[in-house]
């Protein structure tokens, strides 16, 4: 799997959850995290913001959009959200791992 490839994703990945944050969230603050080598990454969003209940939520938010991505180079995609309490949003790719399953 090329690396370009997964940054790529991941960057889709982010563009896909801060306009979300900037369309629904109402959040005051937000942070994005990446780390990014060869053989893994990881990126992290969390917001503030008024968070939603993930059992109840409609795909309309691009979830599924993140989800297509990540899956599609192998990552994890993981998120955590509760109703006041704000959206963390990890994906991880372990390159040795999926390339290993190629």
């Amino acid at each position: 799997l090329e690396f370009r490839r997964v940054l790529f994703r991941s960057y889709r990945i982010a563009q896909e959850s801060i306009n979300n944050i900037l369309k629904h969230s109402g959040a005051t603050q937000f942070s994005v995290h990446l780390d990014a080598q060869p053989d893994h990454a990881y990126l992290h969003i969390s917001d503030n913001g008024r968070g939603f209940d993930l059992q109840s939520i409609s795909a309309g938010l691009g979830l599924d959009n993140m989800r297509e991505r990540a899956q599609a180079i192998g990552a994890t995609l993981d998120i955590l959200s509760e109703p006041d309490k704000g959206t963390q949003i990890s994906v991880r790719w372990d390159g040795e791992k999926t390339e290993s399953a190629s």
